[in-house]
């Protein structure tokens, strides 16, 4: 028996600059999840939420948002304070 001859394999090709913006926009517009082990490729959900935007203690308190949890009890309480001012002649109840 002689030498062994080693095979060459070609490497992967490079994707032309239509494929690579035709990959990333595929990326873009659909998301991959496993379905019963298998992968499946499907559209992707709307954008998440904005955090910025809500102003739910409650929210606040379950996602441990201590900082603005306390931002919104001092935002609640200086509207409470102007509304007894205005409405009553500083009685507050």
């Amino acid at each position: 028996m002689g030498k062994k001859e080693k095979s060459k394999k070609k490497g992967k090709r490079k994707l032309t600059p239509a494929e690579k913006r035709e990959k990333k926009r595929r990326q873009a517009m659909y998301e991959t999840i496993f379905v019963n082990g298998k992968q499946k490729r499907v559209l992707r959900s709307p954008p998440g939420i904005d955090y910025s935007q809500i102003d739910d203690p409650i929210f606040f308190a379950q996602n441990e948002m201590w900082e603005e949890l306390h931002a919104w009890e001092q935002r609640r309480d200086a509207a409470l304070d102007l509304n007894c001012d205005e409405a009553d002649g500083g009685i507050p109840f």
